[in-house]
């Protein structure tokens, strides 16, 4: 079991790719999506749950974050985020989580 301090250090330098924080963050996000449902019909109306799960599925169960996407452009672009190619991604995360 990491402590505080060891999480934060790993969390720094590994984020999801460190094998207990990943697990941890994966219960934490099945905590939030069964607390949401738990939630009074009028919270729910919006598709925010269903987007909520898609963004588990996208991210937090595969051991990624939205920032693990930005750096693979950056990669890929070989330098610093465009605008242009942020927006892209922003398009693209918006259209999953509606789809």
């Amino acid at each position: 079991m990491l402590l505080l301090m060891e999480t934060w250090l790993a969390a720094s330098e590994q984020g999801l790719g460190h094998a207990e924080l990943a697990d941890l963050s994966r219960q934490v996000m099945a905590l939030a999506c069964d607390g949401f449902r738990s939630l009074p019909s009028c919270f729910l109306e919006d598709g925010s749950l269903a987007r909520l799960e898609k963004f588990a599925d996208r991210f937090t169960l595969r051991g990624v974050t939205p920032a693990d996407e930005i750096l693979a452009v950056m990669d890929r672009d070989g330098g610093p985020l465009t605008l242009a190619s942020y927006q892209a991604l922003e398009a693209d995360w918006l259209a999953y989580l509606d789809r």
